[in-house]
């Protein structure tokens, strides 16, 4: 099941919703001269943001065909990164978050979303024979963060949602909505769904200075030879 297909089901509305809210706040304010979203085509997670030129890029269809681990775009180019679960469906995982890190600006945005390992959907989806045809589904919280750091990202503020039975009933999601407030409470890490936003920072250069301990010694001039 592709992504987009995912976000139709009852289940994957839900998800949308609790994505939408955490990434229309974290962009609202993010100014600039381009928006980029990597990823779910036929949903605008752009929407609330007032650059001007934004631009959506996926292999399937897009303004931009093209997979997350081999973007044509020029480093530094781009002012806001929005990437819905690009890293649960790429073969390249890392290698699709460094490509979409350095076609950031220095100071742009970039907020992601993905499925959280440590979480009831996982098991579900694994109880389920890989349902939702997730490729890297051992993504955590912890992974991320590092991740994000070793390749220069400020973390500007993360959250987790969705603590209910990931289940395409509706009946029984009502049934058990308590486990939102009892997960989020005495299992906070156990959320389904991972947000993250950040912003790319330069790293800094430490100039290594040489030791002048040691006198030097003046060089004897040497005699003319006659």
């Amino acid at each position: 099941m592709h992504l987009n297909d995912f976000y139709k089901t009852s289940l994957g509305i839900s998800f949308l919703n609790i994505e939408k809210k955490f990434i229309y706040d974290s962009i609202d304010e993010v100014f600039g001269f381009y928006a980029i979203q990597v990823g779910a085509y036929s949903h605008n997670f752009l929407n609330s943001n007032r650059i001007k030129d934004k631009f959506v890029v996926d292999k399937f269809s897009s303004d931009i065909i093209a997979e997350s681990y081999s973007l044509p775009l020029e480093s530094d180019s781009v002012d806001l990164l929005v990437a819905p679960h690009i890293l649960d469906f790429s073969k390249y995982p890392q290698e699709s978050l460094r490509e979409i890190i350095r076609v950031l600006k220095p100071g742009g945005h970039l907020v992601i979303t993905l499925f959280n390992y440590y979480s009831l959907f996982s098991i579900f989806n694994v109880l389920r024979s890989n349902h939702y045809k997730i490729i890297n589904n051992k993504n955590t919280v912890s992974r991320i963060k590092d991740w994000l750091k070793l390749l220069n990202v400020r973390l500007v503020s993360s959250k987790l949602g969705f603590y209910n039975l990931p289940v395409e009933n509706n009946n029984l999601i009502n049934k058990f909505i308590f486990l939102e407030h009892v997960c989020q409470r005495w299992l906070p890490f156990t959320g389904s769904i991972i947000m993250m936003h950040g912003v790319k920072t330069i790293s800094s250069i430490n100039l290594i200075k040489p030791s002048w301990n040691k006198k030097l010694k003046k060089k004897e001039k040497l005699s003319t030879v006659r």
